[in-house]
């Protein structure tokens, strides 16, 4: 594999998913390119982050989160870990009470329509995976 440009940008959860599902990752068969360690990520990532989005849904979630002013960085947070509480929001989102205020419950309902697994763990009450 050649580098065609090293830190080019930043990759979501979903993202890093679609690449290991290309090499193979997903299959334990000999032919399969990926390595064991990519393997395990996958499946960590499968059950831990918020879940597997295409692109068309990553670019509407994406956005969707425009008007609240995140930055790329937060973003990202927000996009891999799918936050349904007040309080994760104010663990992603820097001065979240300054920039946002009343509009974190509005964040909040954006990501729960952008996310299966935000809308899983509302409507559970709890934490997924």
């Amino acid at each position: 594999m050649k580098i065609l440009e090293k830190n080019a940008g930043l990759l979501t959860n979903s993202e890093v998913i679609e690449v290991l599902r290309a090499r193979g990752a997903d299959s334990d068969a000999p032919s399969s390119r990926a390595r064991p360690s990519e393997r395990n990520v996958l499946r960590y990532l499968e059950q831990h982050s918020a879940g597997a989005l295409t692109r068309e849904q990553l670019d509407a979630f994406r956005a969707a989160l425009e008007p609240f002013g995140l930055s790329r960085t937060e973003t990202l947070q927000v996009l891999n870990l799918a936050p349904t509480s007040v309080v994760e929001v104010h663990l992603i989102v820097d001065s979240a009470e300054e920039r946002l205020g009343e509009r974190i419950t509005e964040l909040l309902e954006v990501v729960a329509a952008h996310s299966s697994v935000a809308r899983s763990k509302r409507a559970g009450g709890g934490e997924a995976g």
